[in-house]
């Protein structure tokens, strides 16, 4: 049987200092990676910003659409969903409410995060 894959929605601010963001999130990214996760850096986005400018409300409608799309998992899936808060910001705010409303477990550390991932795996 295949190991579960855990799914991680980085959620933090991009906007600001959009570089020192972007890299914050990606830090997280790698760090989870190496741990076997699959995050999800929705940070990486602000690079197609320089190709075509998008407004602040469009990328909440993407990014609370894919967060719906990881809640559509089955639960009988490999995939567990998890978003984790790695620093609040108006848009992290809303993507946690959004999650929590959609059933998706979120986290605010790696620590959290590794003891609710050990808590998911354990029956599989």
């Amino acid at each position: 049987m295949e190991s579960k894959r855990i799914l991680v929605w980085l959620a933090g601010p991009i906007t600001g200092d959009m570089m020192a963001n972007t890299r914050a999130a990606v830090e997280v990214f790698h760090r989870l990676r190496d741990l076997g996760m699959y995050p999800f850096c929705p940070h990486l986005s602000c690079f197609s910003h320089y190709l075509k400018s998008r407004d602040y409300e469009d990328w909440m409608d993407y990014d609370l659409t894919w967060i719906e799309a990881m809640a559509a998992w089955p639960e009988n899936s490999r995939f567990v969903p998890v978003l984790y808060v790695i620093a609040p910001s108006p848009g992290a705010n809303r993507e946690e409410a959004h999650a929590k409303e959609w059933g998706i477990p979120v986290v605010y550390t790696i620590t959290g995060l590794l003891e609710w991932a050990d808590r998911v795996t354990a029956d599989y």
